[in-house]
């Protein structure tokens, strides 16, 4: 009789742990297939509906347009000879019917839920907005440069002795100078910071070093909201 509680307690807990492992199984397989459906819906995304994300605009083919579109393929032609990375595959710029072509570019890619030219979409296929707007709209805080305004000095503050600290040249503003002690925030600290801030907050998305200078200007001339 003792023998068959045993086996038969054996043969429980040896479901029991079929079972188990049965509903981890499932569980695991649940979990990957909602995972792997989130990551297609995100690879499934078209790039307009991105630009809107990320606050940009498409610029539309409208001739009340055309100046905006001038402007944009100078800068083409400017910064695409210095990277490469961001021109678009056939497309120099100085053809006689550049606009007309970048038009196309632009409206298959913004359709196409392929993320490869998004860098590239995002300068040349919106309306162009510059570094100070583009973060308000991602609801950041800019600081204010009137040397005349005290109201923001205590994030001054802590930027100028933070950027004092820094190691690298990765996130530095060029041409911005700043006194060497690095616990104390100097008159002069204020004036450069707000002046060099003044200055790169009007770059436009379409223009030379925009991303270099969007990543800048948010760190050092703009709280989070």
């Amino acid at each position: 009789m003792k023998t068959l509680i045993i086996k038969t307690s054996i043969a429980l807990v040896g479901a029991g742990g079929l079972g188990l492992a049965a509903h981890q199984s499932y569980k695991a397989l649940t979990s990957q297939d909602t995972s792997a459906a989130k990551n297609k819906n995100d690879n499934s995304k078209k790039n307009k509906d991105k630009l809107n994300e990320d606050k940009y605009e498409v610029l539309g083919f409208e001739s009340t347009n055309d100046q905006k579109w001038t402007n944009i393929l100078s800068s083409y032609r400017t910064v695409t000879s210095k990277q490469e990375s961001l021109k678009f595959n056939n497309l120099t710029g100085s053809e006689s019917d550049a606009k007309e072509r970048l038009q196309r570019i632009c409206s298959d890619a913004l359709n196409s839920e392929n993320v490869n030219d998004y860098e590239k979409i995002k300068k040349w296929c919106v309306v162009p907005i510059d570094i100070s707007s583009l973060l308000t709209k991602r609801s950041f805080v800019i600081l204010k440069t009137d040397n005349n305004v005290s109201s923001d000095n205590s994030s001054w503050e802590k930027k100028i002795k933070n950027y004092k600290k820094l190691d690298t040249d990765t996130l530095k503003i060029d041409g911005l100078s700043l006194t060497n002690n690095k616990e104390q925030a100097e008159t002069s600290d204020y004036t450069n910071i707000k002046n060099k801030c003044n200055e790169i907050k009007t770059k436009k998305s379409h223009e030379e070093n925009f991303e270099d200078l969007l990543k800048k200007f948010k760190t050092w001339c703009a709280d989070k909201n």
